[in-house]
């Protein structure tokens, strides 16, 4: 799989803006006066087009963002209105962009975007089993919807500030990890706005459940993404949540979530303490809030990782374990 690539333009006029989407023929016109500031990050993860923007000024902005891949655009801040296809947005909205459709916007002051692009491939493989979305098709109109609560986007936005932070020792099981989880996010708010397929007779749950057991097991401490899950075995994850929640009474993701933890906790008992931080196993395995990550973790084997990495080292004296939680943080990457 590729890594992780970063190329990161500080803005100093208007004309950098139409860069902010890779490949795109964009028209940029500055309505506003003042000098422009900001920046443009045009990432690659695991081939993933990804595209992160900040601007200083109102500017008017119209063109196509790619010949033959559907872009989704959400904007993550913005000091003044701004308005696509004749409706305001909101911080958090997602548009949808189909290939080779003009889009036009207007900023009514400075803000703040996230892109990615995806191919036709992409929205087949990564919606194999979700009748109603893997077709891309079905992604051929432009459309606007809004994110599930508030804290969504400064969590999309961790995951891109740790990715972005660490990229030069993220395992490559790791970026297709944060690869998929960057897609959910992203596309999440159009998703939820489909209606559910109709119920209908589900198999064995318990022959669900054991099937995701050993796919995990088969992949031995890799993190392993739902999205994964739902197109190795061929279910949807509507039925997949059915089966976990009949059979051991928690959801896949609760399920993947103490799976990874369980693996931290092997791999830290294994690790070197002197040459292993914390903050680079958590996220191989799939945790980018390290704050959250170390409460989880505590309430889930009573000690914090820190007393996991060094017991062997305590018991013999020969260190004093520190603290997560300032040490081993990633700092993040700041505009």
């Amino acid at each position: 799989m590729a890594g992780i690539s970063v190329k990161t333009l500080q803005l100093t006029n208007f004309e950098e803006l139409a860069s902010t989407v890779q490949g795109a023929r964009s028209e940029i016109i500055q309505l506003d006066p003042g000098r422009v500031s900001g920046f443009i990050s045009n990432l690659s993860i695991g081939g993933l087009p990804v595209n992160v923007g900040s601007f200083s000024v109102g500017v008017r902005t119209r063109g196509v963002l790619s010949p033959d891949r559907t872009t989704i655009g959400m904007l993550t801040s913005t000091n003044g209105r701004v308005v696509h296809w004749s409706r305001d947005m909101a911080v958090g909205d997602v548009l949808v962009t189909p290939p080779d459709v003009e889009y036009g916007g207007r900023y009514f002051g400075g803000a703040s975007v996230l892109t990615i692009s995806l191919s036709d491939s992409d929205i087949r493989s990564f919606f194999a089993h979700e009748p109603r979305m893997c077709d891309p098709d079905s992604w051929r109109k432009t459309h606007m919807r809004g994110v599930p609560d508030p804290g969504f986007v400064p969590c999309l936005l961790d995951i891109l500030r740790q990715a972005m932070a660490m990229h030069s020792i993220l395992t490559d099981d790791a970026i297709g990890f944060w690869r998929r989880a960057i897609i959910e996010m992203m596309t999440l708010p159009v998703v939820r706005n489909v209606p559910a397929d109709t119920p209908g007779p589900l198999a064995s749950a318990l022959k669900i459940v054991r099937e995701v057991e050993d796919y995990v097991d088969r992949n031995g401490l890799k993190p392993i993404h739902i999205s994964e899950v739902c197109n190795r075995l061929k279910v949807s994850r509507r039925s997949l949540h059915r089966a976990f929640h009949e059979t051991i009474g928690v959801g896949p993701v609760t399920f993947l979530r103490r799976k990874r933890l369980c693996s931290i906790h092997t791999a830290l008992r294994e690790a070197e303490p002197r040459v292993t931080t914390i903050a680079e196993i958590a996220m191989q395995y799939g945790f980018f809030n390290l704050g959250r990550f170390s409460g989880d973790y505590r309430e889930m084997f009573g000690e914090y990782p820190s007393h996991t990495l060094g017991e062997d080292l305590r018991k013999s004296g020969s260190i004093r374990c520190p603290d997560l939680s300032l040490g081993n943080m990633v700092r993040p990457v700041t505009a």
